[in-house]
């Protein structure tokens, strides 16, 4: 590369798409030059996240306290987390449309800097290290109710046989849930701290977040350990793809011995 051509040396080769977005600072989602979000957007993004939360649960606890008939833990947790994560997915497909492929690079929408079996490697070694401390927790927490929400919304679910109720929640806790929460804490606000104050500081505050807003005290731990797990995937990989799957997967089969358990 030569002095005249006054590109940056990043060690990446630039694409098509970096140039249109370095072309014009308002195709970005923030009306900025830089296309990644910063401490301030994110945080909001993660308010934004609770609120919605918090505003379904109100929601409906006024429409069953009014005549509008009981609702089951299962399908609060439907239809409040539902609804929660197809608002986040559609405001990220929107910024993602305004800000052009040098915004969804920089929240981590992109491959993996890895091949798909060193990737692998990585994601399974994580997750075993991960199921070995949250085994042991587990066992020294025995014979305290460790179910959070979600998991007394399975098995209630799960308890009634196979139901229109019963695919929506596979929808959204191995679904649509794990794709928003990992936009929400890896892709915009552990990257947005990481620019800040760096990788481990990121990974940390993020995870505390993302294990806090799962309303359990006694599995804050066990939260904060997956938070920590799908962090520090995304940072070695780069890619929210990868992050995602590993989070999928993980709900995935919490549901799958929930309902095994059940039947």
């Amino acid at each position: 590369m030569t002095d005249q051509d006054n590109t940056p040396i990043t060690g990446q080769v630039p694409d098509a798409g970096d140039e249109r977005e370095g072309a014009s600072a308002t195709h970005q989602p923030w009306g900025g030059a830089d296309p990644a979000p910063t401490v301030a957007q994110a945080l909001s993004l993660v308010f934004g996240f609770i609120g919605l939360q918090v505003l379904f649960g109100l929601t409906l606890g006024f429409f069953a306290s009014h005549g509008g008939g009981g609702l089951d833990v299962g399908q609060l947790t439907l239809i409040g987390g539902g609804g929660t994560a197809v608002i986040i997915l559609l405001y990220a497909w929107t910024a993602f449309n305004r800000g052009g492929p040098a915004f969804m690079r920089a929240v981590g929408w992109k491959p993996s800097h890895y091949s798909f079996w060193m990737t692998l490697y990585y994601a399974a070694g994580i997750y075993l290290g991960l199921r070995v401390v949250t085994a042991l927790y587990a066992w020294a927490f025995l014979g305290e109710d460790l179910a959070g929400f979600a998991e007394r919304a399975a098995a209630e679910t799960f308890g009634h046989g196979f139901n229109l109720q019963v695919l929506g929640l596979w929808l959204f806790i191995a679904g649509i849930g794990p794709m928003a929460e990992e936009i929400v804490f890896r892709g915009y606000l552990q990257t947005a701290l990481k620019a800040r104050y760096g990788t481990w500081i990121a990974v940390t505050v993020a995870s505390a977040v993302f294990a806090s807003v799962h309303f359990s005290l006694t599995l804050w731990p066990i939260y904060f350990l997956l938070g920590l797990s799908f962090g520090i995937l995304y940072h070695l990989t780069g890619s929210l793809r990868a992050s995602m799957a590993l989070h999928i997967f993980n709900n995935a089969l919490a549901l799958s011995v929930q309902a095994m358990a059940a039947n």
